[in-house]
């Protein structure tokens, strides 16, 4: 039995533990909040683009197209879309040609009896890929029937099938929703995506020869970003459920894995038609220390290209690298994070140790490289169908690499957390010029990110740092709505012309901006303060140039005197309008957009700035308020519910009292705890002899129809044996 006043004094206690707990825990935070990027605000926010500036592409008007870009082939961007694939020009976004693809109704009435609606039994491109200069390979999901066609330019303005349709199972999905990705080099066709109408069977494909077929050590439940051909390797990123932390829970790992080009199978009766050259390893996208905050989930990648994460001074410091959006699990804490990896590394970690698992019950340690069959078995031979039959045992055990890819740089370059985005795509310029802040005779080189988010935004950042990451949110645009999500971003250049663009599509529009606005800072202070590498103060005004007046460093220069100019903020336009659309029959969770809660306010969500009598706060200076609020009102807490621990310790020492129920008319026991069998039984002349036929389960009632007239009962009042637990 635990007596009241020792349950006050433990609440009192544990109530004193919380209140240590939480200062311990801001005290951690305060420590690191450094590298969560807090004070990250954007220099310019853009509420609408000129008008004279952007270009626009809507495709049907009436049903959601589902846009995504497929292919990219010199001025032209080549879209998949609902029964449709469109060429567009990347000039002015005028359609120069089009392919038109309904599926049959046979096709739809067959998908139909598959509980599939209208909407999913239609046709989407989701393979394009170029064949040679005058052919396209065309896949389409084709109402739950892949479907492939070739295509060949016709004219200036068409295409023309070129031989019968052919099975598009394992080179397209059955599900727009389902992610997949395609490739062509070398004279074949490299695809990622699921083979079966439920999406149970995940594989890379390359005819003849795929991925193991029912191993989850291979591909456990995959979502594919991109793939890409890079020296004698096809690389695949993707998303899937680690297998090596399934012993401690679910959790989905980010990864990249790679084959061979020349990979032929297995000569023997071991994976004759299977990849010998399959293995996959770990993508570390994560903000370091004693325990790394992991942004595991990859959602998408930029083209691969020759630059660099911090500025430099020499050209050819340049290297082959990739960027890549990552965020947390729904379910977790709202992050997003922009990290970038070298393909030299990515090299290293396939040439590294293996991971295994000797039983099931065993943890995945790395294997001794004495273990390792010679030569590695990850390195690519002339001749796949003369590997030994151990080492295809080896390959077919051990497809995962023990040493995760590090981010280049040691961690994130861009974070967010929000409750309202996230981010969804990323592009890079690479290697922008931008003159150098200590000697204008230099020119340093920064690369360029392009970011889009589901809500209708794109961030326009640099990173400045040397020795740490240090990045500049040069602008936040708000290109769609805020329900919109961008789905794919690309840079587009034609310096014959003058032309720089960026284009960002939607799942039923496209856009294009300039990269830069220089020409809208009319004076020094407000053109470097602006930290853009397109732009400087030169000749009176600020324009696309390397030369003169610029310190993207600092955001200062002396030229432009001493004083530091505001942030400039453009909001003097609406938001960019939208047509809106009214399907018919439509599904909504064909494909989804992400809903964005409006902005409401904070230097991040594009909130009006200008209110004359309202006060701007800075991160810094709100965060400080916020942990102010928590420890009062810890403190109030931990007050309050001290004085209620010792009202109701005096409360259970009062002697019982009894009040009477209004409704019933019968009275109820204030003190439920006491057996006093004298009280007990001088309570009983209160009940009636009806309530005292309901309260069975207290009292012991027993006929005693020889003592009793017309079977009365004798009414006994018991103790109850009390049970603390």
């Amino acid at each position: 039995m635990i007596k009241s006043s020792t349950r006050s004094d433990i609440i009192r206690w544990q109530q004193m533990w919380d209140f240590i707990l939480s200062i311990s825990i801001l005290c951690t935070l305060s420590k690191t909040v450094a590298a969560w990027q807090v004070d990250l605000a954007p220099t310019t926010l853009i509420h609408r683009v000129e008008p004279d500036s952007e270009h626009r592409f809507l495709g049907n008007t009436t049903v959601p197209d589902y846009f995504k870009i497929l292919l990219s082939d010199g001025d032209s961007l080549i879209i998949g879309a609902r029964n449709a694939v469109h060429n567009i020009s990347l000039t002015s976004l005028r359609e120069n040609r089009k392919i038109v693809w309904h599926s049959s109704a046979m096709d739809k009435h067959s998908c139909g009896s598959k509980s599939k609606s209208l909407e999913e039994c239609q046709n989407f491109i989701r393979v394009l890929v170029k064949k040679n200069d005058n052919e396209l390979i065309v896949c389409g999901t084709n109402a739950y029937k892949p479907k492939c066609r070739t295509y060949r330019t016709s004219g200036e303005s068409s295409y023309e099938q070129v031989g019968p349709e052919e099975s598009g199972v394992a080179k397209c999905p059955y599900d727009p929703k389902h992610n997949n990705t395609a490739i062509y080099t070398d004279g074949k066709l490299y695809t990622g995506t699921v083979v079966d109408f439920t999406a149970r069977e995940p594989l890379v494909f390359s005819a003849p020869l795929r991925t193991e077929q029912h191993d989850s050590q291979v591909l456990n439940d995959p979502d594919f970003v991109s793939s890409y051909d890079y020296g004698e390797n096809v690389y695949f990123f993707f998303r899937e459920t680690a297998v090596e932390h399934i012993n401690c829970g679910k959790a989905r790992y980010s990864r990249v894995a790679r084959v061979c080009k020349n990979d032929r199978g297995g000569g023997s009766f071991l994976r004759p038609d299977s990849f010998t050259s399959f293995f996959k390893t770990r993508l570390n996208c994560s903000i370091p220390g004693e325990f790394p905050f992991f942004f595991d989930e990859i959602q998408s990648t930029s083209e691969p290209g020759l630059g660099g994460y911090k500025a430099s001074l020499n050209y050819n410091e340049r290297t082959d690298m990739i960027y890549a959006v990552f965020s947390t699990p729904q379910n977790s804490i709202t992050g997003s994070a922009v990290c970038a990896f070298k393909f030299s590394d990515i090299i290293d970690s396939f040439n590294g140790q293996f991971k295994e698992q000797a039983s099931p019950m065993s943890n995945w340690l790395p294997v001794d490289l004495a273990d390792t069959p010679s030569p590695h078995p990850a390195k690519c031979v002339n001749d796949s169908k003369l590997i030994s039959d151990r080492t295809l045992n080896f390959i077919r055990r051990h497809t995962l690499m023990d040493k995760a890819v590090p981010a280049y740089g040691g961690g994130p370059l861009l974070l967010q957390t929000s409750f309202v985005s996230r981010f969804t795509q990323i592009a890079i310029d690479w290697q922008v010029p931008a003159a150098s802040e200590d000697n204008l005779n230099k020119v340093k080189y920064y690369d360029v990110m392009f970011v889009g988010t589901d809500d209708g935004k794109v961030l326009k950042v640099i990173n400045v740092g040397d020795k740490e990451i240090k990045p500049v949110i040069i602008e936040e645009i708000q290109v769609f709505d805020s329900k919109t999500t961008i789905v794919n971003l690309k840079v587009y250049r034609k310096p014959s012309e003058g032309i720089e663009k960026l284009v960002i599509v939607a799942e039923d529009e496209i856009k294009t901006i300039p990269l830069h606005r220089c020409h809208l800072r009319k004076t020094c202070g407000e053109c470097v303060a602006l930290r853009d590498p397109y732009c400087s103060w030169t000749e009176n005004r600020c324009e696309n140039s390397m030369e003169h007046a610029q310190n993207v460093v600092t955001g200062k220069h002396p030229a432009c005197g001493t004083s530091e100019p505001p942030i400039v903020v453009e909001e003097d336009n609406i938001l960019p309008t939208h047509i809106p659309r009214q399907p018919a029959n439509v599904d909504p969770t064909i494909p989804n957009h992400i809903d964005a809660v409006p902005p409401v306010g904070g230097p991040l969500t594009g909130a009006s700035q200008s209110a004359p009598c309202s006060k701007q706060y800075s991160v810094a200076e709100m965060a400080a308020a916020t942990v102010v609020c928590i420890v009062l009102s810890i403190v109030i807490g931990f007050f309050i519910g001290y004085r209620a621990s010792l009202w109701r310790n005096k409360r259970s020492n009062d002697p019982p009292t009894y009040a009477m129920d209004k409704c019933l008319g019968t009275p109820k026991m204030q003190n439920r705890y006491n057996t006093d069998p004298q009280l007990n039984s001088e309570t009983q002349h209160y009940f009636s002899p009806e309530v005292q036929k309901q309260l069975n389960v207290v009292l012991n009632l027993t006929p005693k129809t020889q003592n009793l007239p017309n079977g009365g009962v004798e009414s006994k009042v018991h103790k109850v044996k009390k049970v603390y637990l």
